[in-house]
């Protein structure tokens, strides 16, 4: 804990989050379950960061958190943390030098940077913690990622004689996949059964499809679906994607079984992210969807480690949807 500039700075401690439940509420406009803040942050595997600020009342003033999470990094395992819920209730806390949020900014970064051992901080900011990030000349000019969309669903069947699509999480298919396709991944989050397990199993309130492809015994390709509530929606967003690289075939199988259930649902079009990965962004224009600017966020990032440039994980950064907490 410490004093800076009035405020009281220290990480999250029990009990704490009914303080940020309530600031979450007025800041983001949104009520949040319990069972949603402790799924983001007390049950990831890797665990969570949380730098608070309380003002001279003992009323919370920022928050900067972050979610922990393990990265292949160029055959490696390094730990990194990606920035989500930051808040500031008084809006000249996000000047330049002064402030809440500046100073609970700082102190989050020193705690990673130092014993905490992350390799790189990376985010999703929106337009307003853009212009917040810029001013305080901490963060890099940010990437523009690319949203991939196919216009109209259609149903292609594949052929059962080539492949077969499971439905359905499996942990032993999925650390497999993961073994057998970590390799392409210059930079990715370790998307192991614990990891999906967590993402897409226990999320409270949403739902997904988890769709694997099959051939000669082995998964080759895995996607994941969100499910739309009731009444669909006219677009379905494929939020995760892994694939061992072996034969285009298994991801157009994978794409034709993801656009069926799409549709089945009333969805009109499908979309995804895949960042990172050329080859297999070059097969889904060959499969026929469109690329174009993500409208609503960026990829951001703070290094500390010598190893980890800001430009190689804006370029390399494997990312799909499901990277984000918005899907």
């Amino acid at each position: 804990m410490s004093m800076d500039g009035g405020y009281t700075l220290r990480a999250y401690a029990p009990g704490d989050e009914a303080a940020i439940q309530r600031a979450f509420a007025e800041v983001f406009g949104v009520q949040r379950t319990l069972a949603e803040w402790r799924w983001k942050f007390v049950d990831p595997p890797r665990g969570s960061r949380i730098v608070l600020a309380f003002d001279a009342a003992g009323e919370l003033a920022c928050q900067y958190a972050a979610i922990t999470v393990d990265v292949e990094w160029a055959g490696e395992t390094i730990l990194a943390a990606q920035i989500v819920d930051v808040f500031s209730r008084r809006r000249r806390g996000l000047g330049p030098r002064g402030g809440a949020f500046q100073r609970t900014l700082e102190r989050f970064l020193a705690d990673c940077a130092g014993a905490g051992g992350v390799a790189f901080v990376y985010g999703f900011p929106g337009e307003r913690h853009q212009r917040a990030g810029a001013v305080t000349g901490r963060y890099f000019e940010p990437a523009t990622l690319e949203r991939l969309q196919r216009a109209t669903v259609t149903a292609r069947p594949w052929s059962p004689a080539r492949t077969w699509i499971s439905e359905g999480f499996d942990a032993h298919a999925t650390d497999r996949l993961w073994r057998r396709s970590r390799q392409r991944y210059p930079c990715a989050t370790v998307r192991d059964a614990a990891w999906f397990h967590w993402r897409y199993e226990r999320r409270p309130g949403d739902r997904y499809l988890q769709l694997g492809v099959r051939r000669a015994g082995e998964a080759r390709a895995w996607g994941v679906l969100a499910l739309p509530g009731a009444g669909g929606g006219d677009c379905a967003y494929w939020v995760d994607l892994r694939w061992d690289g072996e034969r285009a075939a298994d991801l157009e199988d994978l794409a034709a079984a993801i656009e069926e259930r799409a549709a089945a649902r009333g969805s009109g079009r499908v979309e995804l992210w895949l960042h990172g990965d050329r080859e297999a962004r070059a097969a889904m224009l060959q499969h026929g969807y469109a690329g174009s600017p993500e409208p609503l966020l960026r990829l951001s990032a703070i290094t500390f480690d010598p190893r980890v440039s800001v430009p190689q994980v804006l370029e390399r950064f494997y990312l799909t949807l499901g990277d984000s907490d918005h899907f």
